[in-house]
């Protein structure tokens, strides 16, 4: 039964292709298009190549520095001829040892890169989350709309049978009157529907970068649905473990930790000497003399600083606060995802099971909606009897659409919470 239930519901999105219209938008190409689009993921792009090019930067202090040197003399007379001799030349210098300082900076650069590359995927997951809500709001509009429609063709009808009657003195001035009410609300009704609708997709438009004369509900259930069961049957536990593991902004602030944590190690060894390989060739004009002179040198460098003004002491302080800001953020998102799982999780489930239950309730009512309507026409049932009977299916048919399109919409978010949703897309 609950197959039967499930089927019945997922047929229920199925919509209509209006004659003439151009082929509608699926799930699938509405993720697929708004992803290669969105200017969100191209300043999460744009962020992940500046932290590629600081890697780069950090990981060439492996290499030796070559830099070309050169000066021109100003002077004939000595002693300024001995230090302003006219000279070029190449100079080489390479780190030998700088007691953790390189080795601190490329962990910190290797693992903002990280978080740089997880803050993509983490994007990705947000304007993805953003479409496919606005793409499920599309259908959930578009069916209220198509039930709105259809109340205001009852009550249309009702109402001309209902002034034929009244002619024929068969019922009551105050009961047509009712009817003749019953039909200019759900007109309204139809008309706000109608403006819903049409923000539904213009907001789809705009994120999708296309126009969208049409949706295809039997695309968003059938990807949707592919996890659900298995999903729907963690505990509230198993689920949260899942999305700790695969949480891409849970992944970003853990890199943004040990970031902060080799950053702060750098600060910390900045005290510390740095000995280096220097060599040049040198070639020199004396005029003083009337000679050229040429030489190479190879030698050590120490190079230690003894006082900064405050400056070494000011890195620490600042790459100790950058990680207690960075620890707590961890701290904030592993809420975060805790608390989007188990909602969405517990909102799915329970959603699930009303939306089944109001399936039933309506299926009941439309049956004794079209049995009051053949029992008014015999005249055993009046006009009251057939409003209410009206309302009633109506009623029940709004309850439980709301409810269906709320269970995919905490498919969503449940999905997105633990880092899964465009799976299906990106592999």
């Amino acid at each position: 039964m609950r197959k039967l239930l499930l089927a019945s519901a997922t047929c229920a999105l199925c919509l209509p292709l209006p004659a003439g219209a151009q082929q509608c938008l699926g799930f699938g190409t509405a993720l697929t298009e708004t992803l290669s689009r969105d200017p969100r993921i191209d300043g999460a792009e744009a962020s992940r190549e500046q932290a590629l090019a600081g890697a780069l930067a950090s990981y060439s202090q492996n290499l030796p520095q070559v830099s070309l040197f050169g000066q021109a003399g100003l002077g004939n007379t000595l002693p300024l001829d001995r230090t302003r001799d006219d000279q070029v030349g190449v100079q080489v210098t390479q780190d030998l040892f700088t007691f953790g300082q390189r080795s601190a900076s490329q962990a910190a650069a290797k693992a903002q890169l990280e978080a740089a590359r997880h803050g993509v995927d983490q994007t990705r997951i947000d304007v993805a989350e953003g479409v496919a809500l606005a793409y499920i709001d599309v259908l959930r509009a578009q069916r209220i709309l198509q039930l709105t429609e259809e109340q205001a063709e009852s009550y249309g009808r009702d109402a001309d049978a209902a002034a034929e009657r009244l002619s024929r003195q068969v019922i009551t001035l105050t009961d047509a009157a009712q009817i003749r009410a019953r039909y200019a609300v759900a007109r309204s009704d139809t008309l706000n529907a109608r403006v819903e609708a049409d923000g539904a997709l213009v907001r789809l438009s705009v994120l999708t970068g296309r126009e969208v004369p049409c949706v295809e509900g039997e695309s968003a259930t059938g990807m949707l649905d592919r996890q659900a069961e298995e999903t729907l049957a963690l505990s509230p536990v198993a689920a949260t473990d899942r999305a700790m593991d695969r949480s891409f902004a849970l992944r970003q602030a853990r890199s943004t930790v040990r970031a902060a944590t080799a950053r702060l190690d750098e600060a910390r060894r900045a005290h510390l000497p740095t000995i280096s390989a220097n060599a040049f060739a040198l070639y020199q004009d004396d005029p003083g003399f009337g000679q050229d002179q040429q030489e190479a040198r190879i030698g050590f460098a120490l190079r230690q600083d003894l006082y900064t003004g405050g400056r070494n002491r000011a890195r620490s302080l600042d790459a100790r606060a950058r990680l207690r800001g960075a620890k707590a953020d961890e701290d904030l998102q592993r809420l975060i995802v805790e608390d989007a799982v188990r909602r969405a999780l517990s909102e799915a489930q329970v959603t699930l099971n009303v939306g089944e239950t109001l399936l039933e309730a309506s299926v009941d009512a439309r049956t004794q909606l079209r049995a009051t309507e053949i029992e008014y026409e015999r005249g055993t049932k009046t006009l009251t009897d057939l409003v209410l009977a009206n309302e009633t299916y109506y009623g029940a048919v709004r309850q439980e659409t709301n409810a269906r399109f709320a269970y995919y919409s905490a498919l969503v978010r449940l999905y997105a919470a633990m880092g899964i949703l465009v799976d299906p897309v990106i592999e």
